[in-house]
C-alpha cells in the first residue's frame, strides 16, 4: 500500500529461460486498473442518465395529462354556478390527482427497491394477502363491469416472504389484468402448489400480448400501447418482477392475442429440514 493510501496493481509472470533458470517478470498496471474503474464508472453513469432520461420523457407525458386536465376542470368549475357541473369538474380533478399519486408511488417503489439490502421476512399465509388484494380491487373491477374470480388452494403452505413487498408485486398484476380486459370481461386469481413452489395465478380475458411485446414487458417504463390511449406508467411489471427475483422467484407469461393473459408468480417454500 503506498504512502497516499490508495492501492497499487501489479501482475507477474514467469518465464523460463533457461535449463535451470525462471524469470519472474511483475508489471505495474495501476494506471491500467484505474483506467477500466473510470470507464466502468462512466458506463453505469451513462445507463443511470439513461434510465433518468427514459423516466423524464416517459413521466413528463404522464404528469401533463393529468395535470392539464386538473388545470381545465378547476377553471371550468369557476364559470360554472351548477351543482351537478361543479360536481363532474372536482370528481374529474380527483381522479387524475388519484393518478399522480398513484405515479410517484411507483417511482418512490422503484427507488426503494434499488437501494434495498435485505427484505423484512416472515411466515406469510399467501392466501390471506392475495385476497386482501383482490378485496381491494373490487370497486374498480365493478367501475368497470369486469368479473373477478379468486380460488385459493385450501391448505397451501406458507412460505417466507416481505408480505407489504409481495402485496405490492401481486396488486401490480392484478392491476396489469385489469386495465387490458375490457368491460364484460373476467379475471380468475389463484393459488396452488406447483413442486417446490407457491404459485398465484392472474388470468385475464383482455386482449393479449403480440409475441414481439414479450420480451419488453418487464422493461422499466416500456409501454405495449404506445399511443398511452390505456392508462399505466410502464413500471407496474418491472417493480413486480424486481419483488418476485427478491424472493428467488420467477415470473412467467402466457400471452395469446384477443384471448388474454396469464401471469404465474412462482415462490419458492421454505426448506424442509430433516
Amino acid at each position: 500500500m503506498p504512502v497516499d493510501g490508495k492501492p497499487s496493481y501489479f501482475e507477474s509472470r514467469m518465464v523460463v529461460s533457461g535449463k535451470d533458470e525462471v524469470m519472474t517478470i511483475i508489471r505495474d498496471i495501476t494506471e491500467r486498473k484505474v483506467l477500466e474503474e473510470q470507464s466502468y464508472a462512466l458506463v453505469m453513469e451513462t445507463a443511470r442518465a439513461n434510465v433518468l432520461g427514459q423516466f423524464v420523457q416517459n413521466a413528463s407525458h404522464e404528469l401533463r395529462t393529468p395535470l392539464s386536465t386538473i388545470n381545465t376542470a378547476l377553471y371550468l368549475m369557476t364559470k360554472t354556478d351548477n351543482v351537478e357541473k361543479r360536481q363532474n369538474y372536482a370528481d374529474r380533478a380527483s381522479e387524475h390527482i388519484r393518478q399522480l399519486s398513484r405515479l410517484l408511488d411507483m417511482v418512490l417503489s422503484m427507488t426503494k427497491l434499488d437501494s434495498m439490502m435485505a427484505l423484512d421476512n416472515q411466515t406469510i399465509d399467501l392466501n390471506d394477502w392475495v385476497r386482501r388484494v383482490v378485496n381491494s380491487a373490487q370497486d374498480q373491477v365493478s367501475q368497470k363491469e369486469i368479473a373477478i374470480i379468486f380460488t385459493p388452494e385450501s391448505e397451501l403452505p406458507k412460505i417466507i416472504g416481505d408480505a407489504v413487498w409481495l402485496q405490492e408485486a401481486f396488486g401490480n398484476l392484478l392491476d396489469n389484468a385489469i386495465r387490458f380486459t375490457p368491460a364484460g370481461g373476467t379475471i380468475t386469481v389463484r393459488t396452488y402448489s406447483q413442486d417446490s413452489y407457491a404459485v398465484v395465478e392472474f388470468k385475464d380475458s383482455g386482449v393479449g400480448i403480440p409475441d414481439d411485446a414479450l420480451p419488453h414487458i418487464f422493461e422499466r417504463f416500456w409501454r405495449q400501447d404506445e399511443a398511452h390511449s390505456t392508462p399505466g406508467f410502464g413500471l407496474g411489471l418491472s417493480i413486480a418482477l424486481k419483488i418476485v427475483e427478491m424472493h428467488d422467484g420467477r415470473i412467467e407469461v402466457d400471452s395469446e392475442v384477443g384471448e388474454g393473459s396469464t401471469f404465474k408468480i412462482l415462490l419458492p417454500f421454505p426448506p424442509v429440514l430433516a
